[in-house]
């Protein structure tokens, strides 16, 4: 999976089309039955949050990549991760 192309300035910039690609391709292998406990609770959550924390993991778990992907800043973006966090660490399966 590519990630990141190379800028004129030569410094590695992220690549948010690269991101959404493998968003999309996680959102679909993710929805593939499984005995795995942690997909099993993933599926479990509303589609929001789901869809949420997908995204972070497309964007190999860093907040300022998924912030900008989703338009806005880090902190939010670091809240809203963390409550789904707190969703799945709860759940029981």
């Amino acid at each position: 999976m590519k990630k990141y192309q190379k800028s004129d300035t030569s410094k590695s910039k992220t690549c948010i089309e690269c991101i959404i690609e493998d968003y999309r391709d996680l959102i679909k292998e993710y929805e593939l039955p499984t005995d795995d406990d942690l997909i099993l609770k993933l599926q479990r959550l509303d589609m929001t949050s789901r869809n949420l924390m997908i995204l972070f993991i497309a964007s190999e778990y860093k907040y300022g990549i998924t912030a900008r992907v989703l338009g806005t800043n880090i902190s939010y973006c670091k809240r809203l991760i963390d409550n789904i966090r707190n969703k799945i660490i709860k759940m029981e399966i």
